[in-house]
């Protein structure tokens, strides 16, 4: 665990997530393994979204989602 002091901002089990505030030293943390910001606005038809996740609290991983139909897994 690189990170010891946080605070939970929100969580949901259903949904297996949790959102997370670093302290102010987070900078360190992002500089070593990145970050992406999140925006202030609502989505926008057909902009891709990305979601950095531990599932399960398994190894990151980062889903690409979009609105294009050719992306539905059948």
């Amino acid at each position: 665990m690189v990170a010891y002091k946080m605070e939970l901002i929100h969580a949901s089990e259903a949904l297996d997530y949790a959102l997370l505030k670093l302290p102010t030293d987070g900078a360190k943390i992002a500089q070593t393994y990145g970050y992406l910001r999140l925006k202030t606005r609502a989505g926008v038809v057909g902009e891709q979204l990305y979601i950095p996740q531990h599932p399960m609290g398994e190894n990151k991983r980062i889903a690409v989602e979009d609105d294009y139909a050719s992306n539905v897994a059948d």
